[in-house]
């Protein structure tokens, strides 16, 4: 049986780590039930998945076609991102001041989490910290491997600082983090995505990816246990422990992909459609399920099953209706 292509995967697994960051987001809104297990994979660590996916596909996209890649980025990703504004702006009705337009300008701009600590739509924090670093991206595919190595380890060490400093002086989770600080202390995951789609020697890379996941997993877990004995809380250890083996795996299950799929892939596979559609739908399913979610919470709906198969469905009617780009690149690929 022939097996599917590295895409489709990919595109699958972009779904899954979308599905663990709205379902973590609906337990704000109503009671979650038996769907309580899928936060513990943790949204974080999606979020991560997300930029070492996008720093390999970028990284291809420019590596295979540089010209216009500018512009097919805009092309990918502003339709259903101002879609999203409007969506959010119909569910949260804001008061209309020159403050408000000057904040709305900003985000459209993506530069929030630059000059504001908040985004207008939330999850688009990390969105606007992947725009820059496409940005960034056809000047460092003029780096030697080494400085793509260094890059990684510097980003990796402010992670550090700034994950410990969390602990110690309460500093903000990084979707409420300003002035451009994003850029420095998550951008090792995208880079070291972007650094596979070139490296010479991917296998050696992917072990450098396994490593880093394998140290943030042990940073965070050693930091809440060192919490939980400094508060005389050592009973509540075995459950953080259980949460980051969790968060881990999720991160392992990114790795095993790009090991099995990317790195070593057996044979030459197909796109799968409905995989690669699922895929296209993570997108807007990241940037639109919370109004989807206040919208309907909004009206009684405390379905939880509901209210998250709402999300994928309006998510999926999004992409079909504004994101022409990429179906007309799924026909050119066919």
């Amino acid at each position: 049986m022939k097996a599917v292509d590295r895409w489709s995967v990919l595109a699958l697994v972009r779904f899954w780590l979308a599905f663990i960051v709205a379902v973590n987001h609906l337990a704000e809104f109503v009671p979650i039930g038996w769907l309580g297990f899928i936060p513990k994979f943790g949204a974080f660590e999606a979020i991560l998945g997300f930029l070492l996916i996008s720093g390999y596909s970028i990284g291809e996209s420019y590596r295979s076609k540089p010209q216009g890649f500018y512009w097919r980025r805009i092309k990918r990703i502003y339709p259903i991102y101002l879609a999203s504004i409007a969506v959010v702006f119909f569910v949260t009705r804001p008061e209309l001041s020159p403050a408000f337009v000057l904040t709305l300008a900003a985000n459209i701009l993506f530069l929030n989490q630059l000059v504001t600590s908040t985004s207008f739509v939330g999850p688009a924090w990390s969105l606007s910290l992947e725009v820059w670093l496409y940005a960034l991206a056809p000047y460092l595919a003029k780096l030697r491997e080494r400085s793509l190595a260094w890059l990684c380890l510097g980003s990796l060490v402010a992670y550090t600082a700034y994950t410990c400093g969390r602990t110690l002086f309460n500093w903000s989770f990084y979707a409420g983090l300003g002035f451009g600080l994003n850029l420095p202390t998550l951008a090792y995951m995208w880079i070291f995505g972007f650094w596979l789609s070139v490296a010479k020697d991917k296998g050696r890379v992917l072990l450098f990816i396994g490593l880093a996941m394998a140290y943030i997993t042990l940073l965070g877990a050693g930091i809440q246990v060192a919490f939980r004995i400094k508060n005389d809380a050592f009973a509540m250890v075995p459950g953080d422990l259980f949460d980051h083996a969790c968060q881990g795996a999720n991160l392992l299950i990114v790795w095993l992909v790009f090991q099995r799929w990317v790195v070593r892939p057996r044979q030459k596979g197909y796109r799968s459609k409905w995989m690669s559609f699922l895929g296209d739908v993570s997108y807007p399913l990241y940037l639109l399920h919370m109004p989807v979610f206040a919208y309907l919470a909004g009206k009684s709906f405390t379905n939880a099953e509901f209210l998250l198969l709402a999300s994928v469905v309006f998510s999926a009617a999004v992409y079909l209706a504004l994101d022409v780009y990429s179906r007309r690149r799924h026909l050119r690929s066919q």
